[in-house]
């Protein structure tokens, strides 16, 4: 026999029933008792800081407030520019 006829054997049968073995695996793991807290957990985890931005785990730095993300000094923000206003008339 040639090699794609072992191939097509051995998928038909041992990778078969490997994959739905696999497939059954995942699907008990997503549905064991207990796991409903987690998945809550992570679905409302976005929602979490809606009116403030989370506290950071470890210790605060001295200049947290005038920090960023990235621990870089925060930059002054401009004033808005105004908008030019129409000529009556013209």
């Amino acid at each position: 026999m040639d090699m794609f006829t072992h191939l097509s054997r051995f998928a038909l049968s041992w990778a078969m029933a490997g994959m739905a073995l696999f497939f059954v695996g995942v699907i008990v793991w997503v549905f064991r008792p207990g796991s409903r807290k987690d998945y809550d957990n992570a679905a409302n985890s976005i929602f979490r800081h809606e009116s403030r931005p989370a506290a950071a785990d470890g210790p605060q730095p001295a200049d947290a407030q005038k920090t960023t993300v990235h621990n870089t000094p925060a930059r002054k923000t401009r004033a808005p520019v105004k908008k030019p206003t129409a000529v009556k008339g013209a």
